[in-house]
């Protein structure tokens, strides 16, 4: 028969180690919470200090404090990032600082002038990713912006991070549906094409799951802890394997789709958005033209080999090869010569252009939209 002074000291033991262990394991999230939050509220990063040669080169008109400025705007969470939009799935968030600079409604300013979406009527919408945004440069130097002042007429910037055609065409039509008309609607496409929306909708599921039903998970209650350990084994993955050139949007894209079960290629998907695009723009009478971007690694000089990787490479030219024939079939213009002339690294980082490089490729456009106008009867 069990003694009660040995339940006692059973019962004794156990609650001390339950105990210390709930506590160890409050230090261990709390440390956890405290590290995540200290690492997504900062806002200064020394990215000058990890500029490879050939990126200096592209930065060589800016000091180090400018550069740090420039992409801490660009590339901070806590500055910018993305907000939920309906329709399209995300826009840029906004912000206001030294060198980027963007509306309530994801929109870039081209200069100091703000963006006021009121006087969107009758100037030239430019829809495109984030080479249209203009990663890695200020205001004054991404394509809409260098568009603006050859056009002399208000060029309006609508890039996103990460947007294809199917997300332009989309953004496009809910400005129409809103009452404004442009001048003329501009799309530049290419290293973006795929599927579908893709990116950020897992997020989105898991919200939409939680709104929607009470669900309880054990990992939610220890929720700073796993997710510091995934950042921890993410970079581990990234800095001993090949993960590196594995995670760039353009290479989550599948060369083939299965909408709905259905398989198709992702020519059959270019095209379907081309001609969707080509009945937005009769439906509301907008004059709109489609142009195909210089590629990475393809186009232009890119010598750095470490932020453009040869698979990365291989798999930019495959799917300039495999698409462009459903862009010359729907009209589109190819701007792909327009960094041929020029003879420096013409990239900020892995895929987006230099300021010099978007000054050359909003020239390529404005002479294209010179000798269209000249040719209409």
């Amino acid at each position: 028969m069990i003694s009660t002074e040995r339940i006692k000291s059973v019962l004794r033991n156990s609650y001390y180690i339950i105990a210390n262990t709930l506590i160890v394991l409050v230090i261990v999230v709390g440390c956890a919470h405290l590290i995540l939050s200290r690492v997504s509220s900062s806002t200064v990063h020394n990215y000058a200090g990890k500029l490879s040669m050939e990126e200096r080169v592209a930065y060589s008109h800016m000091s180090d404090s400018e550069i740090n400025d420039l992409l801490n705007s660009t590339w901070s969470p806590a500055i910018g990032g993305y907000n939920y939009d309906e329709w399209v799935g995300f826009k840029e968030a906004p912000r206001k600082t030294r060198y980027v600079n963007v509306n309530e409604y994801g929109m870039r300013q081209n200069s100091i002038k703000p963006v006021i979406v009121n006087e969107l009527n009758d100037s030239v919408w430019f829809f495109g990713g984030s080479t249209t945004f203009g990663y890695g440069v200020t205001d004054q130097e991404t394509i809409p912006a260098q568009l603006e002042m050859l056009l002399k007429t208000r060029v309006y910037n609508f890039g996103r991070g990460y947007f294809y055609s199917a997300q332009e065409n989309q953004l496009f039509r809910q400005y129409l549906k809103a009452g404004y008309r442009p001048r003329s609607a501009l799309f530049l496409d290419g290293i973006n094409e795929r599927c579908d929306i893709g990116v950020y909708q897992d997020q989105m599921r898991a919200i939409f799951n939680k709104a929607s039903n009470y669900s309880w998970n054990l990992t939610d209650a220890v929720a700073p802890v796993v997710l510091l350990t995934d950042k921890v084994m993410t970079k581990l993955d990234v800095k001993f394997s090949q993960r590196g050139a594995d995670t760039a949007p353009h290479d989550i894209h599948d060369f083939s789709c299965s909408p709905f079960g259905v398989d198709q290629p992702l020519t059959k998907v270019l095209q379907q958005n081309l001609l969707e695009r080509q009945f937005i723009c009769a439906q509301y009478a907008v004059k709109c033209v489609t142009y195909v971007q210089p590629f990475a690694g393809v186009h232009g000089v890119h010598s750095d080999q470490e932020a453009l990787k040869a698979r990365e490479r291989a798999t930019m030219k495959e799917q300039l090869t495999l698409l462009e024939t459903v862009w010359a079939d729907s009209g589109a213009i190819f701007i792909t010569n327009a960094l041929d002339n020029f003879k420096k690294h013409a990239y900020v980082d892995n895929y987006h252009y230099s300021a010099e490089a978007n000054q050359l490729i909003a020239k390529e456009i404005s002479k294209k939209l010179v000798v269209e106008k000249e040719n209409v009867p």
